[in-house]
């Protein structure tokens, strides 16, 4: 069994080169300069890579160099997070750029549009791992509408959904050929094979 990082592959080491090495940033600076914890930098390296362009930390989620196991980051890359960041201020609910429909709750049922919580039951996965795969995975389907949180138009922020057909399309794709080193499904306990729209 090895204890070589995994993210290690393919990022160049510059090692043999320091003069070229002192022109990235280290995880301190990226931290000083982005507003980051050096711990959720570091973090990201454990995880699968951010594919969101939208997400300040997808722009850090792979180092542009390292130093042996010391990742090692670009100003282009920090200035692509904060970028990234600043864009995020100007997104509406929803995390999109245009303002979303609103919809009653009648309307999103007729449409099939299900919220986060609706998705984390169909997936049998807590709340937050969808907000992960939303946050984190560009081809996550984009959310559709804003559904009134009830029948009779309850004032209160509304619930972001997304079509339920695209999102149960988008969790089989994302099962399938998914496997961990022991052969297994990431989540075994996720019915994707059976989810129904």
């Amino acid at each position: 069994m090895t204890t070589r990082a995994q993210w290690i592959s393919g990022i160049p080491d510059l090692y043999s080169t320091l003069d070229t090495a002192r022109s990235y940033l280290n995880v301190a600076q990226v931290s000083e300069l982005t507003g980051f914890s050096p711990t959720t930098i570091t973090d990201l390296l454990s995880r699968e890579p951010i594919t969101s362009p939208t997400n300040p930390l997808g722009a850090l989620s792979r180092p542009a160099a390292r130093i042996g196991v010391n990742p090692l980051y670009s100003n282009a890359q920090v200035e692509d997070c904060l970028r990234r960041r600043q864009v995020n201020t100007d997104l509406n609910l929803g995390g999109m750029y245009h303002p979303l429909p609103k919809v009653t709750a009648k309307e999103a049922a007729q449409r099939g549009l299900i919220s986060v919580t609706e998705i984390a039951e169909l997936a049998e996965v807590h709340e937050q791992t969808v907000r992960k795969w939303k946050a984190r995975n560009s081809t996550f389907p984009p959310p559709v509408a804003l559904r009134e949180r009830d029948e009779d138009g309850h004032s209160g922020v509304p619930f972001v959904v997304h079509e339920k057909v695209a999102v149960a399309r988008w969790l089989r794709n994302r099962t399938r050929g998914t496997r961990t080193h022991g052969g297994r499904r990431s989540n075994p306990a996720a019915p994707t094979d059976r989810i129904a729209v």
